[in-house]
């Protein structure tokens, strides 16, 4: 009698072993699936937010262009940013935030051609974007919708740019057209220069 409960209690303890490694096997299965949501997840968050800084240009360039449609030229504003223009209701503030930074779209006049003593254009400013989304950006719809695109490093200054002079890689300009190495795919992915997080995509409409 006494082997028998010695056998059965060996047995136990082997029954309880098995159970912590199914359990350890369990949440590492776990792990795995909630990092694949979560890449996942983060992947569809980007992609929205290329969506909506896509809807944003459109609507603000609409916006500015109408509010200077009576004006010989466009003025400039003190914070080279959206702001104040949303703060005047000018444009509507919820199209006036860039979901990459948290922080209003910057803004400046711009002579479309270099010989121009009026600022007939003007540009607006994507700054901090990664490689991944600023490829997508400068091929996607804004192609065809803006007059001119540069790209450059953040931090540099949109102010004094002229549509018909390059910057980093201009895709857009009103005297040569479409720049075609934005069909090529192996330069498309050198158009912005930087890995991290700081390219700026500047974006002219006139």
């Amino acid at each position: 009698m006494q082997r028998k409960t010695r056998k059965n209690f060996h047995g136990h303890k082997k029954a309880r072993g098995l159970a912590l490694l199914e359990i350890l096997i369990a949440i590492g299965i776990l792990g795995l699936i909630a990092a694949g949501v979560a890449t996942l997840a983060s992947r569809t968050f980007e992609k929205q937010d290329l969506k909506d800084i896509q809807t944003d240009m459109t609507d603000v360039s609409i916006a500015l262009q109408q509010v200077y449609s009576r004006a010989a030229q466009y003025v400039d504003t003190s914070s080279l940013s959206v702001q104040e223009f949303a703060d005047s209701k000018a444009i509507d503030p919820s199209v006036a935030i860039n979901p990459l930074t948290n922080s209003a779209y910057l803004f400046s006049v711009a002579k479309v051609r270099a010989t121009d003593t009026l600022d007939t254009g003007f540009v607006l400013g994507i700054d901090n974007a990664n490689q991944t989304a600023c490829n997508a950006l400068i091929t996607g719809p804004l192609l065809d919708d803006a007059d001119y695109i540069t790209v450059m490093d953040t931090g540099g200054s949109i102010a004094d740019q002229t549509f018909d002079v390059a910057g980093t890689i201009d895709i857009k300009n009103t005297t040569d057209g479409i720049n075609q190495d934005i069909y090529d795919p192996t330069i498309v992915l050198t158009l912005c220069p930087s890995a991290t997080d700081q390219n700026l995509i500047v974006i002219g409409y006139k």
